[in-house]
């Protein structure tokens, strides 16, 4: 059977088309998964394609919640669309992590502030810059900004008054510090022009030596 073959050979593109020649070879008990939270597998969606994921937990029944791996959502599927996950998968390292924003409680969130959230990240081209907030528990904490504009946090409008404040407090702390940085390097600038004066008036043997700077 040359299908078994084609993914230790070809991208994971081959994934669908492997388990779908599989499947038609050997019984369901042959390749049944260990039953085992954290175990990697692979995943049948809408009866079409699979995809790779990690059991979560067992449900009610014969369903299980697995996690994505490749688009950091979680699905509850029947364990009948289980199967095992070849190495030559399981190597690739997850494709998304599931984040939520840091300080923002969905319950509160109102539908116009979310529409509007949605078309500013569209006029970005779906493009922002991510910082990990806590990764201490899933999903990941992060925090949104723009992909350009040094600073600007983009879950400004989700914030409650206290935490907008704290926020605001923040990104002045950041100003602030970009200025006095600014500053030392125009000081460092002004203290170089004056030590080349003095330099003239230093024996001849001491401007042959290397200048080192100590930080």
């Amino acid at each position: 059977m040359s299908g078994v073959d084609a993914p230790a050979k070809q991208a994971t593109a081959t994934l669908p088309v492997f388990y779908a020649y599989l499947r038609n070879s050997f019984s369901p008990y042959d390749f049944s998964v260990q039953l085992c939270s954290g175990a990697a597998c692979a995943v049948l969606l809408g009866g079409k394609k699979w995809r790779r994921a990690r059991i979560q937990k067992f449900s009610k029944g014969d369903s299980v919640l697995v996690d994505l791996v490749d688009k950091g959502t979680e699905n509850i599927i029947s364990i009948c669309n289980l199967r095992p996950l070849l190495k030559v998968f399981g190597r690739l390292p997850p494709l998304a992590m599931r984040c939520r924003m840091k300080d923002v409680n969905m319950n509160d969130l109102a539908a116009a502030k979310v529409n509007d959230f949605q078309k500013l990240i569209s006029s970005f081209g779906g493009l922002v810059r991510v910082e990990l907030a806590d990764v201490s528990t899933v999903p990941f904490l992060v925090n949104l900004y723009h992909p350009t504009v040094e600073g600007r946090n983009l879950g400004l409008s989700f914030y409650c008054p206290n935490e907008q404040a704290g926020e605001n407090a923040r990104r002045r702390r950041w100003e602030e510090k970009l200025a006095r940085m600014e500053g030392n390097f125009a000081s460092d600038e002004n203290s170089d022009e004056g030590s080349s004066d003095q330099l003239s008036s230093l024996p001849d043997f001491v401007l042959h030596l290397e200048r080192y700077s100590f930080l």
